[in-house]
């Protein structure tokens, strides 16, 4: 890849920051040029005893053409950088579309091939390994929630709480009813339902059944026991999308 290949690829990768900067800069710019044009003003409307608007336009309007050439290119930069952010979010979530379908295509294919049983038995041998990890379960490590007492691990953020499988069935009902509604769910709404506090993450991924190949939510549980033989429930999420609308 020769250097001019280079230069453009970081030229189009950095594009909105280059843009935004531009911007900044050619605001400050134009209060420079009205800083310095303003006492060449007054001394003109001060020799020629200018009163009316009018007559201090006609004179002093050249004084400022550097200020509104600076502030119309860092107008066009500000919005040029926003619609090429906008671009770059599009391809991304056409993107995440596309991979996420091929995806879901080949966990159907793997159903096929090896049949739905020992896909799950996948599953669960992806679960048993990840709750084995857990090497203690002491109750200031838990987080209780008020909706059970069975132990349960959080498989996005790797927390351990307490509830049962009766209550995140209700919630993943109550989260479908709301997403039939049109409504968007965030990973952090589930994780309110769920008791849990939040941790940084909860508006980075959503369910949304308007979109395009839109899915219902669901949980995937897997009954395990941890290093100390105790019975841990494995609660992950199925189909779950980034967000690119925070909100």
């Amino acid at each position: 890849m020769t250097g001019l290949q280079l230069a453009r690829q970081w030229l189009v990768k950095h594009s909105p920051t280059i843009l935004t900067w531009t911007g900044i800069l050619g605001f400050g710019g134009a209060i420079v040029s009205a800083v310095n044009a303003t006492p060449k003003a007054l001394a003109i409307i001060h020799e020629g005893e200018l009163t009316e608007p009018k007559q201090v336009i006609k004179h002093c309007w050249q004084l400022y053409v550097p200020c509104a050439i600076f502030s119309g290119l860092s107008i066009a930069c500000i919005l040029a950088a926003g619609s090429v952010q906008g671009k770059k979010i599009a391809a991304l979530t056409s993107a995440y579309a596309l991979g996420e379908k091929a995806f879901s295509q080949y966990k159907e294919s793997v159903k096929k091939v090896i049949g739905e049983k020992k896909e799950m038995n996948v599953r669960d041998d992806v679960a048993k390994t990840v709750i084995e990890t857990i090497e203690e379960t002491k109750e200031d490590r838990i987080i209780h929630t008020g909706g059970g007492d069975d132990l349960c691990y959080e498989a996005m953020t790797g927390r351990l709480f307490r509830s049962n499988i009766e209550t995140l069935r209700r919630i993943e009902n109550d989260v479908n009813q709301k997403l039939l509604h049109g409504d968007l769910i965030s990973i952090g709404d589930v994780f309110f339902m769920m008791g849990l506090p939040d941790t940084g993450i909860g508006e980075m991924f959503q369910w949304d059944m308007t979109a395009p190949g839109g899915h219902p939510f669901e949980f995937e549980f897997s009954s395990q026991l941890t290093q100390e033989g105790k019975p841990a429930l494995y609660v992950g999420f199925k189909d779950v999308w980034p967000s690119f609308n925070f909100r």
